[in-house]
């Protein structure tokens, strides 16, 4: 499941993620729409998206 789909299974926003993990809105948007990389993310930007949309296993997110 891309970035995306968790993010409309969890209703959650763009800006919301944004602003409860820390990372970069422009980051998350690019993740969104292809224009960056899972590949790109650092491990401690992908813990904190995982850890807002309860991502128990980094591997499955960042696979995508």
């Amino acid at each position: 499941m891309g970035l995306q789909e968790y993010l409309k299974s969890r209703d959650i926003s763009q800006k919301e993620l944004a602003q409860k993990s820390g990372v970069p809105r422009q980051t998350i948007n690019g993740l969104c729409t292809g224009a960056r990389k899972m590949d790109d993310l650092t491990l401690r930007n992908a813990a904190k998206i995982g850890d807002v949309l309860n991502v128990t296993d980094l591997r499955d997110f960042l696979d995508n």
